[in-house]
């Protein structure tokens, strides 16, 4: 895994290493294995960014067409977490007041405390897997009423939970993480524009795969995956007893305001509602990846330039995925030009020189807007970008996937 190096200890090397031979795509496991190290480590570790504190908690939802082996991905993680004892796990489908009530009820295993600064703190965890999403949000998005619960309780220090008969109860330092999955078809009821504008696709990352990896017919786990599997469960317990804040090194500080500043600017050039979003949250997301990819490997808490890069890198391969999901580019009016690009693009036998597209379309869109619409199809595997040199010049041409895959 990218910015990862052998050292004693290793968790998402070791996490890859066990899932190495499953049929689920490569970049599901991934974000699973990120998933799992979230709740391992809660929210005993955080960040001071001023006005607020930044810990690893994380909404990952795994989205592809069925067949797409999203919840076997989904299932290694937590069965992972179902080893480590007291990582509290909701129920399939909890009520929106189930859960919350089960996050502040005394004695409930949820609540925790660590020791800081010689002081006791306590904090309310859970983590939710769902095979499909809709089993907590609902058919329609917001029928079971986590939408609302789900945006605010992201970074609250104190959550106020109404209840009946009992006035108001609170939780103290809400940490919940979420590895859910979702098919396409099902991404088409949840998806509106309230979810979009509301804030809550914001704090998600959305992972795509169109097909799964290499085809295993009879998968047995070989003694190194084995060995990696303990592994990664010694480190889980290990890091039970890990907290504290995470401190910056100057090679970081640097590389991260300049970095900050230029996705603030690009911000700007994004037509795309949801992507939009997408970058509005990616920085909070950049130091919660940085911070796990360090205590996956090091019990220093430290963000690293190298780190920081990494987690940047990761972001930026799903970012295009965040169109895949909202139905491309999220402008009404771009929405007809992209399907018209699309089936202009899958008549032709050949590869159609990029140029010719813009020409061609000039007159419906600009061609910033054309470029970017080019790269929501190929993030959707409905096209192929490639390059053919031609006299001694390359040019960039776009190609059906499924023609690509005849020639």
């Amino acid at each position: 895994m990218a910015g990862l190096e052998q050292t004693e200890f290793n968790f998402l090397r070791d996490y890859s290493i066990f899932v190495s031979g499953n049929e689920s795509p490569p970049i599901y496991h991934l974000w699973c294995g990120l998933s799992a190290l979230s709740s391992l480590i809660s929210r005993r570790v955080w960040t001071n960014q001023g006005f607020f504190f930044v810990h690893t908690n994380m909404y990952i939802i795994l989205v592809g067409d069925p067949g797409i082996k999203k919840s076997t991905a989904m299932k290694i993680a937590r069965n992972l977490i179902r080893e480590i004892p007291n990582i509290p796990i909701a129920p399939t489908a909890p009520t929106k007041e189930a859960l919350l009530r089960s996050m502040c009820e005394e004695g409930s295993p949820s609540i925790r405390t660590y020791k800081h600064d010689n002081k006791t703190v306590t904090y309310s965890h859970l983590s939710c897997f769902c095979n499909e999403l809709t089993t907590l949000l609902g058919s329609g998005g917001n029928e079971t009423g986590y939408i609302g619960v789900l945006t605010d309780i992201w970074d609250q220090d104190k959550f106020e939970v109404k209840t009946i008969g009992r006035g108001n109860d609170y939780i103290e330092n809400p940490f919940i993480t979420i590895l859910g999955c979702m098919t396409m078809e099902t991404s088409a009821n949840l998806v509106n524009q309230k979810i979009i504008s509301g804030g809550f696709s914001r704090r998600c990352i959305f992972v795509y795969a169109s097909e799964n990896g290499p085809p295993v017919s009879r998968p047995q786990l070989t003694p190194e995956q084995e060995s990696a599997w303990q592994r990664c469960i010694l480190r889980g317990k290990e890091l039970q007893f890990v907290s504290g804040k995470f401190s910056w090194e100057p090679a970081a500080e640097k590389f991260f305001d300049t970095w900050y500043l230029t996705n603030h600017s690009g911000v700007k050039t994004v037509d795309s509602i949801a992507e939009k979003g997408f970058m509005q949250s990616k920085a909070e997301y950049v130091i919660k990846l940085a911070m796990l990819f360090q205590i996956s490997e090091s019990n220093e808490l430290l963000i690293t330039e190298q780190n920081l890069k990494s987690s940047i890198s990761m972001l930026n391969e799903v970012q295009p995925h965040v169109n895949v999901v909202f139905g491309g580019t999220g402008r009404n009016e771009l929405n007809s030009v992209a399907t018209a690009i699309e089936r202009f693009i899958h008549a032709q036998k050949e590869p159609l020189p990029i140029k010719k597209v813009v020409q061609l379309f000039f007159k419906d869109a600009s061609k910033d807007e054309i470029m970017k619409i080019l790269d929501y199809l190929q993030a959707a595997d409905k096209i192929k970008r490639v390059q053919i040199t031609k006299e001694n010049t390359v040019n960039e041409y776009v190609i059906s996937s499924k023609a690509l895959a005849v020639l």
